[in-house]
């Protein structure tokens, strides 16, 4: 999702955000053994980063956000911790989206005002 509305509409609806996040790990789970390898998040996120034109994370920053996911230390993730991790990104990324066009926002009507008063200033106002 690229606008903060459709990612809110994801957080709102507990079923559609089950569904993507079930779907997000079944993807990712290329053994099918129901949890989540190191290698497996790996490939997961190389692949994320592609589709969504980001720079691929190296292997140390795939590492520590395996580290970070892996709540219980387990060495592997579970659907559960996926989940609540998937969660927690969305909101960041809708809470990082809306500010990036209130910015904008105020950004057009900044220069909306400038343009005003330089017309004001030219017709000798």
């Amino acid at each position: 999702p690229n606008s903060w509305e459709a990612i809110d509409a994801i957080l709102q609806d507990s079923v559609r955000l089950a569904a993507i996040t079930q779907q997000m790990f079944n993807d990712a789970d290329s053994n099918n053994d129901g949890v989540l390898s190191r290698k497996e998040l790996s490939a997961m996120l190389r692949r994320t980063a592609r589709e969504l034109g980001l720079d691929i994370p190296g292997k140390e920053e795939r590492r520590q956000t395996f580290a970070d996911l892996d709540m219980d230390g387990s060495g592997h993730l579970t659907q559960e911790e996926f989940a609540l991790n998937v969660r927690s990104y969305l909101a960041f990324k809708r809470k990082k989206l809306y500010d990036q066009e209130q910015q904008e926002v105020a950004e057009a009507k900044r220069v909306a005002a400038e343009q005003e008063i330089k017309k004001i200033r030219e017709a000798g106002l």
